[in-house]
């Protein structure tokens, strides 16, 4: 018999390797796994078998599954929908390869990349949004979430690489 909760702290050492050059990285313990939440959004969880439970695009799902993921599920039989996929641990000896979930699970949450457009950037639009009177909550007057949270270059998209980043 496996250790369940080993295979998921073996996971969760290697996955705290991978972040620990990244700016904005949280630890969170649920549902008997160890979830890692980048700029508040989760990213990855380590699960009690040792298996990775990954965000992923939904546009892209396909293209993870024929990598060799699987679609994960809630208990044992409701599927978590296009957005999330386990990557079975036996695919994740390989530093690389984690890296490359890892990374999957990271640019989930990235917004589109922005363009430019004659002498107006389109980046500009992208971070500040519509005017601030449409960014209000339902009859609140308090700005949604998304209002709040700004990309900074410090929380700009960072690629994992495995064995180099743990160097540092």
């Amino acid at each position: 018999m496996i250790n369940t909760s080993s295979s998921r702290d073996h996971l969760s050492e290697r996955l705290r390797d991978l972040f620990a050059s990244y700016p904005d990285v949280r630890e969170i313990r649920m549902f008997g796994g160890i979830s890692f939440m980048v700029n508040d959004r989760m990213a990855v969880a380590a699960d009690r078998a040792g298996d990775l439970l990954v965000r992923t695009n939904p546009a892209d799902y396909n293209e993870f599954l024929r990598r060799g993921a699987v679609p994960a599920l809630m208990g044992q039989d409701k599927p978590m929908g296009r957005g999330w996929l386990t990557v079975p641990r036996h695919q994740l000896d390989d530093d690389a390869e984690l890296a490359y979930w890892v990374n999957v699970g990271i640019d989930s949450g990235a917004p589109a990349p922005e363009t430019s457009v004659g002498d107006e950037s389109v980046q500009a639009q992208a971070t500040s949004g519509p005017a601030p009177s449409s960014r209000t909550g339902p009859g609140t007057g308090s700005p949604t979430p998304d209002a709040r949270r700004r990309r900074t270059p410090d929380t700009a998209p960072h690629v994992l690489t495995g064995a180099s980043d743990t160097a540092r």
